[in-house]
């Protein structure tokens, strides 16, 4: 399974089983749920959590428990998606970008990125030539695949997460009462969401040094 339809089954997963924002999730909760043993396979699904945790859509609550954030969750013009995915699932082999924007209505700069990411994910396959028209065909992957494959959002600054962090736990010391629960739960959480992120990819360098 590839990472991008790998992490679209666990951000829905997640989704289900989090109906509210005061609903949790745990490591244990969703070892169950996908019926991991090995540590191998354990291991996957925590880097998936990982990533989840730098685009905020998961809030680490305390070790291996979480909470939902569901409006960090990517949007990427969904519905276009959704509709230029019901054409390619539709079409008989040959199709086109032409065709396909025709059907849909996107725009043709929409239609060959998404295209080019079915391809990279192996929905469909390049079907030979007219000229200088690309010509597509759904795979076998594909046709067994209802849901909307969503293109991974793109993380310009790898550090957004960790410096809007900070930025936080700044106001909050200057602008609130960090005694107060909620204010320290706050400072908490995003104290961790930093050292996360330092604990487990720390530069090269640093890694160099310690051997």
């Amino acid at each position: 399974m590839s990472r991008t339809a790998e992490m679209d089954r666990v951000r829905r997963t997640i989704q289900g089983l989090c109906q509210s924002s005061n609903d949790l999730i745990s490591n244990a909760r969703l070892y169950e749920v996908f019926g991991l043993a090995t540590e191998p396979e354990k291991a996957r699904l925590r880097s998936r959590l990982g990533d989840l945790i730098r685009r905020r859509e998961l809030i680490r609550v305390q070790d291996g428990i979480y909470s939902y954030n569901p409006g960090a969750a990517p949007q990427q013009d969904g519905e276009v998606f959704q509709r230029i995915w019901r054409v390619v699932r539709s079409r008989a082999p040959g199709f086109t970008y032409r065709d396909v924007g025709l059907i849909s209505g996107a725009s043709d700069r929409t239609v060959r990125r998404y295209l080019k990411f079915l391809i990279d994910e192996g929905f469909i396959v390049r079907h030979g030539k007219s000229g200088n028209t690309r010509h597509f065909r759904t795979t076998q992957k594909g046709k067994i695949q209802r849901e909307t494959p969503f293109m991974p959002r793109p993380l310009p600054d790898p550090f957004k997460a960790e410096r809007d962090a900070a930025c936080r736990i700044v106001r909050a010391l200057m602008e609130m009462d960090p005694y107060q629960p909620q204010t320290a739960r706050k400072i908490a959480a995003d104290s961790r969401i930093i050292s996360d992120r330092f604990q487990t990819h720390r530069p090269e360098k640093e890694k160099r040094d310690d051997s």
